[in-house]
């Protein structure tokens, strides 16, 4: 018998129904899991780089995209209104506060 795979199952309502409304729709979910690889791509990016940024750029807001930093500020509605009047969607970005911490706390494992 085949195991089934550890996967994050949504907890949040809001997270079940992005799910259901992302699969609801004929042909979606090729499209739902381009966008989930694009995601984990710029996630990992992110951690990859987040020290250094952090270094250059302590308690700011960055906005990363599959290409780079699309937005750097001092708050998040900054960044948030430079990504909106840019027209870049929000599904293709990850948004961080660049905070300095602790080198004890581990970093999370990307597979």
């Amino acid at each position: 018998m085949a195991t089934k795979p550890n996967v994050k199952q949504p907890t949040d309502t809001w997270e079940i129904e992005w799910v259901k409304e992302r699969l609801s729709r004929p042909g979606d979910y090729k499209a739902f899991t381009e966008q989930m690889e694009c995601s984990r791509k710029i996630q990992r990016r992110m951690w990859d780089e987040k020290e250094v940024l952090t270094e250059k750029h302590p308690r700011k807001w960055v906005v990363m995209g599959i290409d780079g930093i699309l937005a750097l500020g001092d708050s998040l509605e900054t960044v948030i209104g430079e990504i909106d009047s840019r027209g870049i969607s929000r599904d293709e970005i990850v948004i961080e506060h660049l905070v300095p911490f602790p080198s004890v706390m581990p970093r999370p494992i990307f597979r």
